[in-house]
């Protein structure tokens, strides 16, 4: 199930809080072919990778929604070495194994959140697999509800500096808010690539997807978050969790 009025979050978005920035930027560490596969890689979102090499990077993102979705890029692991990640919203956890691959791909699902009660939630994602030949390539986050009409913020509503947008800012990590949020629109527009364009495309599906069941389911942080949303056309339902081709295409770059 893909999210109404979906918000993408790059991995290098500031909205994300890596517990050690310098250990989601270990392409450095890679072996050389691990490198060579991951700098194949040719369709990320922004155009970057979060590279982990070993077990212990954590992150957290505070949301608004119903329904979030991570997604990632895979490389042909050697045997026995799959990355493995704790994923947690809230007090709810959930341990999985990256996919497999057979060819170096982006945009492959890690994990899926669906039905989640509408209020503030709290991601946490802790590496708990990871070498310096399969490691844990992580892109980006998609959150957003079940239906539109659950959106307090929808794209065509006016532009505010106070409201929802801040309350995730100011909210404690681990904490919820259930009040009914006021209406407002955080800041909107499309996703800005790292040539300073302003194309967004909504993912499309790919024919060699690999992905993850539903759980029912380099940049890095500095200020507060911009969410980016897609005003016009929102990216097309994907209710099998298949491989979305990233909304922007960039080659990845090692940072």
């Amino acid at each position: 199930m893909y999210p109404a009025n979906p918000v993408f979050v790059d991995n290098d978005d500031s909205r994300i809080t890596y517990t050690d920035p310098s250990a989601a930027r270990e392409e450095d560490q890679l072996s050389s072919r691990a490198l060579e596969l991951v700098q194949s890689i040719n369709s990320t979102y922004g155009g970057t990778l979060a590279v982990t090499t070993e077990p212990g990077l954590s992150f957290e993102l505070i949301f608004y929604g119903r329904i979030l979705q991570i997604y990632g890029a895979v490389i042909p692991w050697p045997i026995n070495e799959l990355p493995r990640a704790e994923y947690t919203i809230d007090d709810d956890g959930d341990f999985e194994f990256v996919p497999s691959g057979t060819s170096a791909t982006s945009n492959v699902t890690f994990y899926v959140s669906t039905l989640l009660p509408l209020t503030f939630h709290t991601l946490t994602v802790k590496v708990l697999n990871a070498t310096v030949d399969a490691p844990f390539l992580f892109d980006y986050i998609v959150y957003g509800f079940l239906d539109a009409s659950e959106d307090p913020n929808p794209p065509n509503a006016g532009s505010s500096t106070s409201g929802l947008a801040s309350q995730a800012q100011s909210s404690p990590a681990g904490t919820t808010s259930t009040s009914t949020p006021p209406t407002l629109a955080s800041v909107s527009g499309p996703a800005i690539s790292s040539s300073g364009s302003a194309t967004v495309s909504p993912p499309t599906i790919a024919p060699d997807a690999t992905s993850v069941p539903d759980r029912s389911a380099r940049s890095f942080p500095t200020g507060p978050v911009v969410g980016v949303r897609k005003d016009e056309e929102l990216p097309t339902a994907n209710p099998s969790n298949q491989l979305l081709t990233a909304p922007v295409r960039h080659s990845v770059a090692c940072l």
